[in-house]
């Protein structure tokens, strides 16, 4: 059987999370802590978690 090739690190569940808690509060930040429309919230979260989440994986790739 052949040797298997690991390539990168495992990703760590608690950088994801951390990342995502971070988002949150930043997107909860950007639009006044519910001062702005709820779906306003939802496009800045979704763009946060879009841009910054593939950070966590860097070590991965």
């Amino acid at each position: 059987m052949k040797d298997r090739i690991i390539v990168g690190t495992p990703v760590k569940l608690s950088h994801v999370l951390i990342g995502i808690i971070v988002v949150i509060f930043l997107s909860l930040f950007l639009t006044g802590f519910s001062y702005q429309p709820w779906w306003l919230f939802l496009i800045v979260l979704i763009l946060g978690v879009f841009v910054t989440l593939p950070t966590c994986f860097s070590s991965y790739w």
